[in-house]
């Protein structure tokens, strides 16, 4: 055979190597001697065992259902302080507030993460079905400077946001419409604390923590479709109460106060060391709404305040864009236009 006609009886054709002969890998190459045949056959044998091999489905979390025995724990997670007035959010446990023994990231996924969600655990542990009377979270001895943070993040108008079951915590209000109906809206979250308190039964012009919490949780149960119930809803009420005094050896025992409120729990900068309890009441209400409805209430929650902060970083953002994209179509063009004049000089010179 020539040059122009390869030899098809030593297919694949060999050439010299390019490796020095003294290594490992050189050897490793040349003890393989597999045709392309060969290959194809593996990479589709492969494939068949791939295509063979028992797959498991998974769900995305909060997109399956979860079933909860009565009386199974229910764990609730906590989510980031934001505030329309700063649009800056802070961790939830930036804040003195009761703690676990250890604190732990529950981020689920990447747009959690780049939503400004910085999902934790809580020490709230609850109890699928079953009502709670009145609880003691805990009990902070809380220095001047908390006390101070605190009032500057109420009057910041900070909310605080629960997650139970994949779904966040939302507050209910009655409000009229142009028609005289009655209409309840949800708004996301609860206020951390009240900056006006005479509402509440305080003094103007004083910050008030809300430290009890009224937890509504509404399930849905069909005993044709699944066993035990599926939570539906999550609503929180918030109050600020200061607690009397109670036994706390007793884990099962709670102050007088929880149930017959005596005035809320100021905060302030003037106020010297004090101490906080921290209370909850939860309440399984069954609901006929389903589950694959019960986001129906968040997608019509509104927000009538402007985020000017968010405008005016948005604008800034657009601007420095536009400002880079310039800068560099104004360099290129510059380059362009002297590249084509030392052209024109070269080719006038050759002439």
């Amino acid at each position: 055979h020539t040059l122009d006609e390869p030899n098809c009886s030593t297919y694949p054709p060999t050439y010299p190597s390019l490796l020095p002969t003294d290594l490992p890998i050189t050897n490793l190459f040349r003890s393989v001697n597999m045709s392309r045949a060969t290959l194809l056959v593996l990479c589709l044998s492969l494939v068949l065992i791939q295509l063979c091999t028992p797959a498991a489905a998974f769900y995305l979390p909060g997109v399956a259902p979860r079933d909860y025995i009565d009386g199974e724990p229910v764990y609730m997670k906590v989510n980031s302080l934001t505030s329309a007035e700063t649009q800056l959010p802070y961790k939830y446990y930036d804040l003195p507030f009761c703690r676990p023994p250890t604190i732990v990231d529950m981020v689920e996924n990447l747009g959690e993460i780049l939503s400004g969600d910085r999902i934790e655990n809580s020490p709230y542990v609850l109890n699928a079905g079953r009502n709670v009377e009145c609880k003691v979270l805990c009990a902070t001895t809380l220095s001047k400077k908390d006390l101070a943070l605190l009032s500057e993040r109420i009057d910041e108008e900070y909310r605080v946001h629960w997650i139970l079951d994949n779904l966040p915590a939302a507050t209910s209000n009655t409000l009229q419409d142009a028609d005289g109906k009655l209409k309840t809206v949800y708004e996301p979250g609860f206020q951390l604390g009240v900056k006006n308190g005479k509402e509440i039964g305080g003094e103007d012009g004083k910050f008030y923590i809300n430290n009890h919490a009224f937890i509504t949780i509404k399930y849905h149960t069909n005993e044709a479709n699944y066993d035990g119930l599926r939570i539906v809803g999550f609503e929180v009420s918030p109050d600020s109460i200061k607690h009397s005094d109670y036994d706390s050896s007793n884990p099962d025992a709670f102050p007088e106060t929880c149930i017959t409120s005596q005035g809320p729990q100021p905060v302030g900068p003037d106020q010297e060391e004090t101490t906080i309890v921290w209370t909850y009441r939860v309440h399984w209400q069954q609901s006929s709404v389903r589950w694959a409805s019960r986001w129906d209430v968040y997608l019509m929650m509104g927000d009538d305040q402007i985020h000017w902060f968010s405008i005016i970083n948005s604008l800034m953002i657009v601007l420095f864009l536009t400002g880079m994209i310039g800068m560099v179509l104004m360099r290129t063009l510059h380059q362009d236009f002297r590249r084509y004049e030392l052209e024109s000089q070269e080719d006038a010179q050759g002439m």
